[in-house]
């Protein structure tokens, strides 16, 4: 049976010469750009194995792979430990940002003094934030040096050239990420009509996507334990106040649950979904109609955390995206200070379509007009190819 943060080595052997590859896969925004990553390299000559580091999430992902053979399962967590099961040394470590005490956690303190990997990449999407506090850790001095830091794009490289003046800039790389690879070959137009569709929501209602999260992942950070009900109160109340303010039109929340958040965290935010909202206004809390990108097209604005992936990308879209930054001890706006100080909040409510909002009045205001932009222009190349010329 497995257990809840159960880690397993999934392992793609070529039984030819070739580079041994460890990677890290635990946060769902970044399992799509090692799943890429995994793929390329099965066909690239110069590798010879990929073993990577799974977490439940993860190891889902990667069922059919491991069903069919084509990757095979370790268990690790036994006797002497994850170090002592995973089996080195290794050429090259792929880390990527995830939750406290995942894989990646493992890989920015081990590949190369553990592990023995000549060479260690840290692959970052989103606005720097939780990485910045885990690469400016007190921790940090017993770091891995990390010969590159990979990121979606120009604007994100910028600031995290800003934050990090010890890693020298030429070594903080924008590649592009899954993510971005994504949104170039997404059918918005498609999308959007079967999400609307699926969902039950009329062409002419203003729509809100409202990106939840695990609260936990603000613990360390001096977030409230009561985070994620407060920012989710917050913005539904700020739908109320729209709706209210603007009769002649109807307005959906679409609350999108995250896959790590815990099962109580999630019923009570379902709780908060099934209130009383007037006649204009509707809030869909089970989303299992729909696809995650069709709930996400379906929408007009974009609700976030700062920290979220969509903070940065939603743009490419074509969607403003609101950041919550609401007030009191160990809420949002402390979080967005804490993890984003100074003139990097400046530099990120510069992105196209970010406009952070402070109070149910800001969001009312934004959903009123529930407007979009024009889409930016996405990164040049394939972020897989870009990738793997650093990694060899």
């Amino acid at each position: 049976m497995r257990t809840e943060d159960e880690t397993v080595l999934l392992v793609y052997e070529k039984k030819k010469p070739g580079l041994r590859i460890l990677m890290e896969a635990a946060e769902p925004a970044s399992i799509g750009t090692i799943d890429a990553l995994m793929r390329a390299l099965q066909e690239d000559p110069r590798c010879g194995e990929i073993c990577i580091l799974a977490n439940n999430i993860a190891r889902d992902v990667f069922e059919s792979e491991i069903r069919s053979g084509v990757l095979k399962l370790r268990k690790i967590n036994g006797e002497g430990g994850i170090i002592e099961n995973i089996p080195g040394p290794f050429d090259v470590g792929v880390a990527i940002v995830g939750p406290q005490n995942s894989p990646a956690q493992l890989l920015l303190y081990s590949a190369k003094s553990v592990f023995g990997c000549r060479k260690l990449f840290f692959i970052s999407g989103g606005l720097p934030g939780t990485v910045i506090e885990i690469l400016n850790s007190q921790n940090s001095k017993n770091m891995d040096p990390v010969d590159a830091l990979l990121v979606e794009d120009e604007f994100v490289a910028h600031l995290y050239r800003i934050r990090l003046p010890q890693i020298n800039p030429n070594r903080i790389i924008p590649t592009g990420t899954a993510l971005t690879d994504e949104i170039r070959d997404e059918e918005g137009v498609l999308l959007r009509e079967s999400g609307r569709v699926k969902l039950g929501i009329e062409q002419s209602s203003k729509t809100l996507f409202y990106s939840s999260f695990p609260g936990s992942d603000y613990e360390r950070f001096g977030g409230s334990v009561d985070i994620a009900l407060h920012t989710l109160a917050k913005t539904l109340a700020g739908a109320k106040q729209a709706a209210e303010d603007n009769k002649e039109s109807r307005f959906v929340v679409i609350v999108r649950l995250h896959p790590r958040t815990s099962a109580e965290e999630n019923r009570r935010q379902l709780s908060l979904c099934e209130g009383v909202w007037g006649e204009n206004l509707r809030v869909i809390g089970d989303t299992t109609a729909a696809s995650y990108k069709e709930c996400l097209y379906a929408t007009d604005i974009i609700g976030c955390m700062p920290t979220s992936t969509l903070a940065s990308l939603s743009h490419y879209r074509g969607q403003k995206a609101l950041l919550f930054a609401y007030s009191g001890k160990g809420q949002s706006e402390a979080m967005f200070e804490r993890l984003s100080p100074g003139e990097e909040r400046k530099v990120i409510a510069q992105i196209p379509g970010v406009v952070v909002v402070h109070s149910q009045d800001e969001i009312a205001r934004e959903f009123g007009k529930a407007d979009r932009i024009r889409p930016s222009t996405l990164p040049k190349g394939n972020s897989t190819v870009n990738i793997l010329a650093q990694i060899f």
